[in-house]
């Protein structure tokens, strides 16, 4: 499982009700080098240069992973209408561990995944050793962006086989699942001397776009990592995920975040806002409940600017109930404006509506890392 069934929020910086802070730590981690076709890369972060016109273009330096954390900021602002403000902070260096990325690797069907666990623990046991004085105790969570590329993604459906099976799956660990992998008295990543212990990890790719061989030539599969880092971040704070986690089934689709139709949504550049039911479970918004007679309700989208939303509660039985919103992909009718940056530098630009490029099956026109979107729910399937 990606993530807990409980919420998290107790973990959060609170001095009042809300807003609420999220304070997390990054790390970079690359492995020992290595010429193994079945695993993304060579082991390190791919930094060439930049100057293709695709998603998450390299140098996949630090201002790049900085940029991420730009978007995962901005994302939680708005669909929370800044109930939860996150706050990423990056550690200056990459941190080489000393295996290979199949070391970490779990097997296919696995059920303990305890080579995740070990990647946890050997990053932030090398992150300890070698940056003296982190200050582990002021974050909440904490998130690893590992070389190579994820494995997230069905390729055997796209290519017919998959040609990296040593590559690393990305998962969010707490204390739970760590227990799982090595037992009811493990307590987490002792650091600082014992003085803290990481009970929590996010494990994420430098990018999930790959370049694979087929029978006609090489393929380019481009994916963003936006839509992954943010379903990630809820499940630290206590979304279940909202599809079937063994054969991957959609369960939801497009209409909240943890889902895997949402999480590569638009390529994986940016996901629809969370559904009515994870805005209520997270405590954004509290619905009102509806009562019998011929009442009149206004139903505004959720995203309209300056205005909460509105969710309407319908009761079916005492333990049962339905959750009505409107959703609307320009609930401002002003069409999208998306913060993109690219050739060292931030654009935003803005389209009317679908168009070639900028679509839901095409892209193109969003080359570079997406940092900021004004409505997310442009994400949401349909028409304009």
């Amino acid at each position: 499982g990606r993530g807990p069934t409980s919420p998290n929020r107790s973990t959060l910086e609170r001095s009042s009700a809300f807003p609420e802070t999220l304070h997390v730590l990054a790390a970079m981690v690359a492995f020992r080098p290595d010429n193994d076709s079945r695993s993304s890369g060579d082991g390190s972060f791919d930094t060439s240069s930049a100057g293709r016109l695709i998603i998450d273009p390299p140098p996949h330096d630090r201002a790049y992973v900085a940029q991420h954390l730009t978007f995962l900021e901005n994302y939680f602002r708005r669909v929370s209408h800044g109930k939860l403000i996150v706050k990423g902070d990056l550690l200056g260096a990459v941190y080489r561990l000393p295996y290979v990325m199949q070391h970490y690797s779990p097997p296919r069907n696995t059920a303990g995944n305890v080579e995740l666990g070990l990647l946890m623990r050997d990053a932030w046991h090398l992150v300890d050793s070698a940056t003296p004085g982190v200050p582990f105790g002021n974050y909440q969570a904490f998130l690893l962006i590992h070389a190579g590329a994820g494995r997230d993604v069905d390729l055997t459906s796209i290519f017919g086989f998959d040609p990296t099976p040593f590559d690393i799956p990305s998962i969010y660990l707490n204390l739970s699942s760590l227990k799982k992998m090595f037992g009811e008295s493990y307590g987490g990543v002792s650091v600082d001397s014992g003085r803290f212990t990481i009970e929590n990890t996010i494990i994420m790719p430098e990018t999930e776009s790959r370049d694979v061989a087929t029978a006609t030539g090489t393929a380019r599969l481009q994916l963003g990592i936006n839509g992954l880092l943010a379903a990630s971040i809820g499940s630290h704070l206590g979304l279940p995920d909202l599809f079937d986690t063994k054969t991957g089934a959609s369960g939801i689709g497009r209409f909240g975040l943890m889902d895997g139709q949402s999480i590569f949504s638009w390529s994986g550049l940016f996901p629809p806002e969370p559904s009515a039911w994870e805005r209520y479970f997270l405590g954004w918004i509290t619905p009102v409940t509806l009562t019998g007679g011929n009442a009149v309700y206004s139903l505004p989208a959720a995203g309209t600017a300056n205005q909460e939303d509105s969710v309407y509660k319908v009761l079916i039985s005492a333990r049962e109930y339905f959750l009505v919103e409107n959703r609307n992909r320009d609930a401002n009718s002003d069409g999208s404006t998306v913060t993109i940056f690219r050739n060292g530098q931030s654009d935003s630009l803005t389209w009317r509506r679908d168009t070639a490029g900028f679509n839901a099956f095409n892209v193109d026109s969003l080359y570079g890392v997406v940092t900021d979107v004004d409505e997310f729910d442009w994400s949401l399937p349909g028409g304009v």
